[in-house]
This record gives C-alpha cells, structure tokens and sequence, in this order.
C-alpha cells in the first residue's frame, strides 16, 4: 500500500526531501502501467493521500507562499525578539512580506496613510495572515479583520499573561484559527501544523 512503500515513508522523515522522495515514488512506479499507478493511489488510505496532497502543496508553495505577520508594534516591544523568532520560523514555509515586525527600531519616514496602504496591500498580497495577539493592539485587530474581509486564512497565537488571556472578539471568531502556547517550540509546533 502507499503509506508502506519507502518513499511515502521518507515523506514523513524530512520536508525538505519531501520533493525528492516524490519523485522517488514515482520513478518506482516508472515500468508499471499508468492504470496501476492510479489503482496503487486509489488503494491508499484516504488520510494516505491527503497527507501526500499536502506534503506535495507545501513543497510546491513553498517559495511562493506569502505569509503577512501581524504583532503589535508600538504597544509590543517587549515582545520584539519573539517576533524575530517567530518570523524565521515561517520563513520556513514561505516569504514574510511583514520581517520588520521583528525589528525593535521601527522608524521610518513614511507617513500613517503611506504605512496604512502599504500595510493593507501586502494583506491583500499574502496568502495567510499570521498574528501574535498577547498585547492588545488596534492596528492588529484591524488587520485581521480585513484579512476575514478578503477570505483570507487567518492564524492567531496568544500567550496568557498574569492570567489574563486576549480578547474575546480574537478567541471567539469562528473565522480564523486562534491557539495558545506558552513558549517558543509550541507556538513553532503550532504553525507547523496549520502551515
């Protein structure tokens, strides 16, 4: 069956092999007829399947997929270093339109308009939108909510802090994926699987 074969197994070993042990699984199959091919296919597990589906996607998106990363700039300093952190780890799965997130210096010449369009475009632009929403911010939740105006997929990480957790209106829309984690290998984790 598919998830038995050595190849489908190297694809849960390494993503980044993932392409190669693809073709590697074709190529096994390179002397049997195309019939055979497709019945071996249609044989696997459905959860077979998907898995190599996705696997297939992200590798093929990998280099295209733009990822917006929202956190809160003027109110979240403090957290600027796990912004960084977090930013090279979606790095991973594609390019981040937003890496000055995780600059602690955010100085620039532009003007609120100019950052407001700029900002809106490259939401319009991306593909998924990322948000770290411990510290409250406006700029944040507006940017979320005009990704859940475009239909955009939207992933939330929060962290509770003094007990406190973030806003009801971020926890409970039913519109976009939001998870809490308390370091950085969780929220890693976290993005692994919804990337």
């Amino acid at each position: 069956m598919f998830e038995n074969h050595p190849a489908a197994l190297k694809l849960e070993a390494n993503k980044k092999d993932i392409l190669k042990a693809a073709l590697i699984f074709f190529a096994s199959f390179f002397g049997s007829s195309q019939k055979m091919k497709l019945g071996l296919f249609a044989k696997s597990s459905i959860g077979a399947k998907n898995q190599f589906i996705r696997i297939l996607f992200i590798t093929k998106h990998k280099d295209t997929m733009k990822i917006y990363f929202s956190g809160s700039i003027r109110g979240g300093q403090q957290d600027s270093e796990l912004y960084k952190e977090l930013i090279e780890e979606l790095k991973q799965y594609g390019s981040v339109l937003t890496e000055h997130i995780g600059w602690l210096a955010q100085e620039t010449s532009m003007t609120d308009q100019e950052i407001h369009n700029r900002d809106l475009q490259w939401v319009t632009e991306s593909d998924i939108v990322v948000a770290e929403v411990t510290t409250p911010s406006l700029g944040v939740g507006y940017e979320i909510g005009r990704a859940i105006e475009m239909n955009k997929p939207v992933v939330c990480l929060y962290r509770r802090i003094n007990g406190n957790s973030t806003s009801a209106m971020i926890r409970g829309c039913s519109e976009l994926k939001c998870f809490e984690y308390t370091n950085l290998e969780e929220a890693k984790l976290i993005l692994k699987e919804q990337l």
